[in-house]
């Protein structure tokens, strides 16, 4: 997969494939934690840190 005649955009548009997935299920997730009101949830033994 040598291409030295790969140009800016051709270095840009590579890791699109895989910044936009990532992003849709990060955004998925936030949705899950948001939906269900989640944000106070423990995230250890006694440690309760949330956004009130």
């Amino acid at each position: 997969m040598d291409e030295p005649d790969a140009g800016l955009g051709t270095l840009t548009s590579r890791p699109v494939v895989f910044t936009v997935p990532f992003l849709v299920v990060w955004l998925e997730i936030l949705g899950v934690f948001h939906g269900f009101d989640l944000p106070d949830l423990p995230l250890g033994p006694g440690a309760h840190i949330g956004l009130r």
